[in-house]
């Protein structure tokens, strides 16, 4: 058999996208179903009467059984759409948010475009542009969402390819942001116990430095004289000039006041 030389990719190596669906019906008690193959939340998008599902709070899924958070009604229509990579996996993360009646502008994950995002209005997908625009970080609806309507975001943004020429797009929502300084940590004891950070050697705010090792090289450290200091267990005895602080006090002694009774 003739052996053929290819320029650029194999054609093992370009990735085609797979697309099937499941088809279930609703019988008013059944909140389980078998999905054709193995998937997470966010590999596939599950639909009920039309109506776009959200991932966490109206499904889960644990490989091959999809479990709803509900039990469908009688003669309802159960789809899940399926996108597969053919020598990787398409998956997506998802986020959503909650009408006011007042906000129209949201904001979500960078790096996205009007077109690289799934959006849905209380389930129903809108269309790009008519509906939506995205600029940066910001979506901008068209509209005003009513109160209590969801509306979800579905990114399509992490690609893997096997093979010499595999591609990937990182999902960096769970990085760290440099100008946070760190306040974006999940729970800072921890991060502070795995650097090995002792914190029972730091002052505590609440405390006003009454926690400090030693007063005395304390205030040596920040330049104060405590000589200059009146002592509180003087009671006033140890004014620098008792007369000229009377009159700052704008008080007298006895003999000022005898004085000033008898003439």
């Amino acid at each position: 058999m003739a052996q053929y030389s290819y320029i650029g990719k194999l054609p093992t190596d370009i990735p085609t996208i797979r697309h099937y669906t499941d088809v279930y019906t609703g019988d008013g008690v059944t909140q389980d179903f078998t999905l054709s193959d193995g998937h997470t939340n966010n590999t596939i998008l599950v639909f009920y009467n039309g109506v776009c599902l959200v991932p966490d709070v109206d499904y889960s899924v644990n490989n091959t059984n999809l479990s709803l958070t509900f039990a469908p009604t009688n003669a309802s229509d159960i789809v899940v759409r399926y996108y597969e990579l053919s020598n990787g996996t398409v998956t997506s993360i998802s986020e959503s948010f909650v009408g006011d009646g007042l906000t129209s502008t949201y904001t979500i994950k960078d790096g996205h475009t009007t077109n690289s995002v799934l959006v849905f209005y209380n389930g129903v997908c809108l269309t790009p542009v008519n509906d939506y625009t995205v600029s940066g970080t910001t979506l901008t609806l068209n509209f005003t969402p009513i109160n209590t309507y969801n509306i979800m975001v579905r990114y399509y943004l992490v690609l893997t390819t096997t093979g010499a020429n595999a591609v990937k797009v990182v999902d960096t929502s769970n990085f760290l942001t440099k100008s946070n300084n760190l306040s974006d940590l999940a729970d800072t004891a921890i991060a502070v116990q795995n650097l090995g950070i002792d914190t029972s050697t730091f002052l505590t705010t609440s405390n006003n430095l009454s926690d400090v090792a030693d007063t005395s090289i304390a205030l040596q450290n920040l330049g104060i004289d405590p000589s200059t200091f009146l002592t509180k267990a003087n009671n006033l005895s140890d004014v620098a000039d008792g007369s000229t602080a009377r009159n700052n006090l704008n008080v007298r002694s006895k003999t000022e006041l005898h004085f000033l009774i008898n003439n």
